[in-house]
C-alpha cells in the first residue's frame, strides 16, 4: 500500500495578494457607480447611499438613528417636503368627497375652495390674509369672471337706489295729493305721452311743472268737492281782485 503524496502550497507572493486587491476594488467599482459629488446631481449619489445603508437596519432602527441628526437644515428640509405630502393628501381627498363621478362640477370646486378656507381659518389664518394670498393670483380669466360679476352687481345695486328713490318720492307726492301712488305714477304717464318730441324729457320732469300737472288733473277728477274747501296739500288761487279802475273801464265798455 503505497503512501499517499502530501502537496505543498507555497503562500502568495505580495505582488498577488497586491493583483488580487485591486481585482477586487474593480469589480466594486463596476457593480456600484461612483457618487458623483459636487455635481448638480449629486444629491443622488449620497441618497443612493443611504438606501444602501437601509438595508442594514430595520425601519425602526434608521429612525432611532436618524433623530440623533443635529443640523437644523436637514430637519427643515423634511418638514417643507412633509407639508407638501400634506397639502396633497387633504387635496386628494376633499376632491373625493366634492366631485361627483369623478369629475369635478362648478359647485364642487366652490365647495372646495371654502372647504380650504375654512381650514385656514380654522388654524389661525386671518380673513385679512386670506385676501392677500387671493390677490396673488396671476390667473388672467379668474380676475376677468370677478371684475364682470362686481360690476353687475354695481349696476344692480345703483338700479335698486334709484327705485327706492323714485318709491319714495311718489310716495310723498300721494301723500300730499291725497291719491295712490299708482293714480300718480299713470298721471305722470299720461302727461308726459302730452309733452311734445322737440323738447327733452328733462325739461318735462321738472317737479315744479309736474307738481302744477298734477293739481290741475287732481281739481279735475275731485269736482264734486265743495268749491272753495282747501284740499289737503294744494293751494286755493283766489280770485284776482278787481280794482275801482277796471270796474270803470267796464262800464264805459258797456
Amino acid at each position: 500500500m503505497s503512501t499517499p503524496l502530501t502537496f505543498f502550497m507555497p503562500p502568495p507572493t505580495a505582488e498577488e495578494i497586491i493583483e488580487a486587491l485591486e481585482q477586487e476594488v474593480r469589480r466594486q467599482q463596476e457593480e456600484t457607480p461612483e457618487v458623483l459629488f459636487g455635481s448638480p446631481m449629486g444629491h443622488q449619489g449620497y441618497q443612493r447611499l443611504c438606501e444602501q445603508e437601509y438595508s442594514r437596519f430595520s425601519p425602526e432602527e434608521v429612525e432611532l438613528y436618524r433623530s440623533g441628526i443635529l443640523d437644523p437644515a436637514y430637519w427643515e428640509c423634511e418638514a417643507k417636503k412633509f407639508k407638501d405630502l400634506l397639502s396633497e393628501v387633504i387635496w386628494q381627498n376633499i376632491l373625493q368627497t366634492k366631485c361627483v363621478n369623478g369629475r369635478a362640477k362648478l359647485d364642487s370646486w366652490r365647495d372646495v375652495a371654502k372647504a380650504y378656507r375654512n381650514r385656514l381659518l380654522r388654524h389661525g389664518c386671518s380673513a385679512q390674509r386670506i385676501r392677500e394670498g387671493r390677490l396673488t393670483i396671476t390667473d388672467k380669466r379668474y380676475w376677468e369672471e370677478e371684475a364682470s360679476r362686481l360690476q353687475g352687481m354695481a349696476a344692480l345695486r345703483e338700479h335698486e337706489a334709484q327705485e327706492a328713490y323714485l318709491e319714495a318720492y311718489w310716495a310723498r307726492i300721494s301723500n300730499v295729493q291725497g291719491i295712490t301712488p299708482s293714480e300718480a305714477r299713470e298721471i305722470e304717464h299720461n302727461e308726459l305721452q302730452k309733452v311734445p318730441r322737440t323738447r327733452s324729457r328733462t325739461t318735462a320732469r321738472q317737479p315744479t311743472r309736474r307738481s302744477q300737472r298734477l293739481q290741475s288733473n287732481l281739481r279735475k277728477r275731485q269736482g264734486d268737492k265743495v268749491l272753495g274747501e282747501r284740499e289737503p296739500g294744494l293751494r286755493n288761487v283766489p280770485p284776482p281782485k278787481i280794482t275801482k279802475r277796471r270796474r270803470k273801464g267796464c262800464k264805459g265798455r258797456r
